[in-house]
């Protein structure tokens, strides 16, 4: 019960979400905040707090923007500048994140547009759900073992389940940033 009582919260948080979503006009909002995160993470991962230049992996962070956001950007002339900062590097990437939605957006009429992102952010949350529950069944199925270790195993799942819960947010996040970054439309017309 206690195993099911872990999944069952964090159902609740799903759900809740998704009937905001659904609920929602736009969801604007909620993927402007998700690529901010998205890109605050890439150069946080990049450029950890309390390191030089030159111990930042620019090629990581050169090769994760291009993945998920789809840019090509002048970074290694930023960082030929003087007082460059991650926070500085972080502000250009959103901003040319940003313009490239905002271009890509104007592509379509408004509503079209809000359906695009609202199908995207719904698509993206039932993968990952579905994907995360199995990994909780999988958890569940081996957790006992960590009796063997002196551990209470619900402890550990508890844990684990958080710990997978959060990775689970951070892969929605990044999939509904680089999905809309890289969505393309084609317009036809409709047959006669």
């Amino acid at each position: 019960v206690e195993y099911d009582d872990v999944m069952n919260d964090q159902r609740k948080v799903i759900y809740e979400q998704r009937n905001d979503i659904m609920d929602a006009d736009t969801v604007d909002d909620v993927v402007v905040d998700m690529r901010h995160e998205t890109v605050n993470a890439i150069v946080g991962d990049a450029c950890p707090p309390n390191t030089y230049p030159e111990q930042w992996n620019i090629d990581a962070l050169k090769a994760k923007i291009e993945d998920v956001l789809g840019l090509d950007l002048p970074i290694q002339d930023w960082l030929n500048e003087d007082e460059v900062d991650p926070e500085i590097l972080e502000e250009r990437i959103r901003e040319a994140a940003d313009d490239t939605v905002t271009v890509k957006a104007a592509e379509l009429p408004v509503e079209d547009w809000h359906r695009a992102e609202k199908s995207i952010l719904i698509q993206n949350l039932d993968h990952h759900w579905k994907e995360h529950l199995a990994t909780l069944d999988a958890l569940r199925a081996v957790i006992h073992l960590r009796a063997y270790a002196q551990k209470t195993p619900i402890n550990e799942y508890k844990q684990e389940a958080f710990a997978l819960f959060e990775r689970m947010l951070e892969n929605i996040r990044e999939d509904v940033t680089g999905s809309i970054a890289r969505v393309q439309f084609r317009m036809e017309q409709p047959p006669l």
